[in-house]
C-alpha cells in the first residue's frame, strides 16, 4: 500500500471517528488543501515532491474512540511521514517551490522556480512554437492554449499569452507544466541554440562607438529588463540608429515603446553623440531583414562572377 492510499485511509478514518463524536464540543477537520504557505505544515513524501498541507481547527479533539483505534492511527502516522531513503533531500528539485511576479506587461507573468534555470549571463527566447523545439519545457508550455511566447532568464521563466485568455486558467496550467519537466531529469535544451547570447560580445572589427553601444546595453540596460521579465537583442547600428530586437516581456508591452525612446534611446543618445535613435525590429521585420540582406548577398556576388 502507496503513501497516498495510506494517506487517504488515514483521512476518510479520521473524519468518520470525528462524526461519531458528533455529541461532542469537537470539530472536524475543515479542509485537505494543497498550499504553498510557508505558514502551512507540510510533508515532502516522495521524489515527486507531493507536498499536502493540513489546517486544523484551533482547538483540541480527538481521532479516536479508543486506546486501540489510536493506536493504529499513530502507526499509520509515523508510516506516513517516515523518512524515504529514496528520496535525496539536497536535490533541488525536490524543494521546488515556484513563484509568480507580475510584469509592465499584463500579458505576461514571470514564474520563479526557486533554482537556476539558465547559466549565469545567458538567456534564450522562444518566440514561437517551431522555436521551442529545442526545449522540452518550453514546448510544453506552448502546447498549453492561450501561450504565445517562452523566455527563459538566469533564474525566472517567463511565460506570453494572447489577451484573450485569462490568467486564472492558464496560470495553474503553466505551474503543472513546470513541476512536470524538473521531475522528468530531461535536458532544459536538446540542442544548443544558434544564438549563444554573443550580440553584445565586442568583436575586434568593431568601432569604437558599436563597442560602446554594446557595453552600455550589456551593463545598463539588459540588467533593468530582465528583472521586469524581458530581454533587449543588439541586432546592429547603421546610419545613427541603433537596431535592436525586444524579448520575452518587452516583446509585446505597451509601455515598452516609451522605455525604448524615454529611456534607453536617451541614454545612448547622451553618452555617445553617434547615435541619433533607437529602432525595435519585431521578429517578421527581422525575417525580412535577413532575407534582403541575403539576396543582396547573392546579387554581389553574381556580379563578381559575372567580372
Amino acid at each position: 500500500m502507496n503513501r497516498i492510499t495510506k494517506l487517504n485511509r488515514l483521512f476518510n478514518s479520521t473524519l468518520n471517528t470525528i462524526g461519531r463524536n458528533n455529541g461532542s464540543r469537537q470539530q472536524p477537520i475543515s479542509s485537505l488543501s494543497f498550499n504553498n504557505s510557508q505558514s502551512s505544515y507540510t510533508s515532502l513524501f516522495n521524489n515527486r515532491s507531493t507536498i499536502i498541507a493540513f489546517r486544523a481547527p484551533q482547538n483540541r479533539y480527538s481521532t479516536s474512540n479508543s486506546k486501540e483505534e489510536a493506536n493504529v492511527t499513530n502507526e499509520d502516522l509515523k508510516e506516513l511521514f517516515r523518512k524515504d531513503d529514496n528520496v535525496d533531500l539536497s536535490s533541488n528539485t525536490n524543494r521546488l517551490f515556484i513563484q509568480t511576479e507580475n510584469t509592465p506587461n499584463p500579458d505576461s507573468l514571470k514564474f520563479v522556480p526557486g533554482i537556476e534555470v539558465m547559466p549565469p549571463g545567458k538567456t534564450i527566447d522562444f518566440p514561437d512554437f517551431k522555436s521551442s523545439q529545442i526545449s522540452p519545457l518550453a514546448n510544453a508550455i506552448f502546447k498549453l492554449d492561450g501561450v504565445n511566447r517562452v523566455f527563459y532568464g538566469p533564474d525566472f521563466i517567463s511565460v506570453n499569452k494572447f489577451p484573450e485568455h485569462e490568467w486564472a486558467i492558464l496560470k495553474p496550467q503553466v505551474f503543472g507544466a513546470i513541476i512536470d519537466f524538473y521531475h522528468s531529469d530531461k535536458p532544459l535544451l536538446s540542442e544548443t541554440p544558434t544564438n549563444e547570447n554573443s550580440d553584445t560580445l565586442i568583436l575586434p572589427e568593431d568601432d569604437e562607438t558599436v563597442a560602446m553601444i554594446k557595453e552600455l546595453i550589456e551593463t545598463r540596460v539588459r540588467p533593468t529588463l530582465l528583472d521586469d521579465g524581458g530581454n533587449i537583442q543588439y541586432l546592429g547600428f547603421k546610419d545613427g540608429i541603433v537596431l535592436v530586437k525586444l524579448q520575452g516581456t518587452c516583446s509585446s508591452c505597451s509601455s515598452s515603446q516609451a522605455t525604448l525612446k524615454g529611456g534607453i534611446e536617451r541614454m545612448l543618445m547622451h553618452w555617445i553623440s553617434e547615435v541619433r535613435g533607437i529602432m525595435a525590429v519585431t521578429d517578421d521585420e527581422l525575417d525580412n531583414l535577413n532575407l534582403e540582406f541575403f539576396k543582396k548577398v547573392d546579387q554581389e556576388l553574381e556580379q563578381k562572377q559575372q567580372k
